[in-house]
Order: C-alpha cells, then sequence, then structure tokens
C-alpha cells in the first residue's frame, strides 16, 4: 500500500525499493535496525494501538512485541548496542517512562522513577568504551558544570578522581 506509512528497505546500488510491512488498516513507522541481525524494530497500530513490533528484513515474521489494553502507546523503540534489548517508552503508567524488554518481547521492565514524563530514548554505543568500563572505572559524581570553567588535576584528591571527572566531561578514555 502506498497510502499509509509503511516500512519499506531501499537497496542503494541497485536502486530497488521493497514494501516490508502489508497491514489492513494499521500503519508502520520509526523503524530501527538490530545492530547484530537482519531484523528492524518498529511502530505499529494495526492491532488498534501504538505497540512495538519486530519484522524480518525480507519482510518476513513481523511479529507484535507489546500488547497494551486501552488507549496505551508503546513507542520509539531502540536497540542496546549488542542487539540483546530494546529501549522504548509507553504511557501505561498514565505519564510516559522508558521501558527496556528483550527482542522476543519478554523480561519487560522500567527504568523510569519518578512522576515526570520520559521519553524518546535513544541508546547509543560510546566508542572506545570497553565493556568493563564500569569495573575500571568510578563514576565521576561531583558538581560536573558543562559550562563552567576549566578544571586543573591538582584541583582533584586523586588521578582517579580527575580522570572520572575528565571521562563525565566527555573526554576519551
Amino acid at each position: 500500500r502506498d497510502d499509509v506509512p509503511a516500512l519499506y528497505w531501499y537497496d542503494s546500488l541497485y536502486q530497488a525499493e521493497e514494501l516490508l510491512t502489508h497491514f489492513g488498516a494499521g500503519i508502520a513507522y520509526d523503524g530501527v535496525w538490530s545492530p547484530t541481525r537482519e531484523q528492524i524494530a518498529f511502530v505499529s497500530n494495526d492491532s488498534g494501538n501504538d505497540e512495538i513490533w519486530m519484522i524480518n528484513r525480507d519482510g518476513s515474521e513481523p511479529r507484535q512485541l507489546t500488547r497494551d489494553e486501552f488507549n496505551w502507546w508503546d513507542k520509539h523503540p531502540s536497540w542496546s548496542p549488542d542487539g540483546q534489548q530494546l529501549v522504548f517508552w509507553s504511557n501505561r503508567a498514565g505519564h510516559a517512562q522508558i521501558l527496556v524488554m528483550d527482542p522476543d518481547g519478554n523480561n519487560l521492565y522500567s527504568l523510569s522513577r519518578t512522576n515526570f514524563n520520559d521519553w524518546d530514548p535513544v541508546w547509543i554505543k560510546y566508542p572506545g568504551v570497553p565493556a568493563n568500563a564500569h569495573q575500571i572505572h568510578t563514576p565521576y559524581t561531583g558538581p560536573y558544570d558543562p559550562s563552567g570553567s576549566d578544571r586543573n588535576c591538582k584541583e582533584f584528591e586523586t588521578d582517579a578522581v580527575d580522570q572520572n571527572f575528565y571521562v563525565a566531561a566527555d573526554g576519551p578514555l
């Protein structure tokens, strides 16, 4: 169908376009490629509410991952760098909150811990940060002001504290 938003795959080498989603009344949008598989997570309202779905790159095996009642929305999926989880936002708690789940829809949990609205998460991988960074670097929890004055390493108690401040300020490891 070309009368509703849908997911397409485009081959720039052969300049070929292929429709991936073939829904009846529903639309498909917000598609995101898995970093590790030939799969795309996306949002569709084909079941009545905006839900998170998954489809293979060739358009096969579309499957609904979330199933909400009432008028709840699940939107804006984003993959973890290792392709093992999806993050998205939902209003199922009465306000927008950030949720994480496995790519099969299991192990759903909330990252939001406040009554404020949280939405449009993006899971990113910082280049150059080792997988065990949380073990070898203690996060800097002191007062970092991104628009503050420059700091001198001598102002910190230890080399580890000044290194953690540097990393918190987006310095490379």
